[in-house]
């Protein structure tokens, strides 16, 4: 059981994230981890350890149990990637967008997946890397869902890092 099965979620999609090392034992080998893009249906209360969040946000990893988390503040990141007209110029801070609840170890090792995916840590930080791909994934296949938020300008990534989930493992995830 992972950290968010305690709380109320939709998974909108995955990472496959390869890793060239595990965060669980005992597995022989890894190739691959499956990272999960959480949309919270409610509000995480504040004595959660692994990560924190309001209804509406959206974390990638679930915490204890499975990949660490990272939220994604919503809506306010769309707006900020979309939008900068109507950005709330009063936190232009990129950082005070997301919060990643990794230890170093979990940096290093998701960090060794995000490269072989384009990450490149001497151009941009892993966190608002890895947010730029989630927002574009949620702009491009969720575009109903965030319409309100979406403006016309241009996102600098693709959100190709990111796919939708299988019929199978919406049963899974969901």
């Amino acid at each position: 059981m992972s950290a968010i099965d305690q709380y109320n979620y939709t998974c909108l999609g995955l990472i496959e994230c390869p890793v060239n090392y595990r965060f669980f034992a005992p597995q022989d080998h890894v190739q691959s981890l499956h990272i999960a893009i959480y949309y919270l249906r409610q509000d995480i209360p504040e004595y959660e350890t692994d990560f924190q969040g309001k209804l509406g946000d959206v974390l990638v990893g679930g915490g204890g149990g499975e990949a660490p988390a990272m939220r994604i503040i919503m809506p306010n990141t769309i707006l900020w990637a979309t939008d900068w007209e109507r950005y709330d110029h009063e936190h232009p801070e990129i950082e005070k967008l997301y919060s990643t609840y990794w230890s170093p170890t979990q940096s290093f090792i998701l960090g060794t997946g995000f490269v072989k995916l384009g990450w490149n840590p001497e151009e941009i930080k892993i966190g608002q890397w890895l947010m730029e791909h989630v927002v574009s994934f949620l702009v491009t296949k969720y575009k109903d869902k965030f319409a309100d938020y979406i403006g016309n300008d241009d996102l600098d990534y693709d959100g190709s890092i990111c796919r939708l989930l299988t019929d199978e493992e919406d049963t899974i995830w969901n």
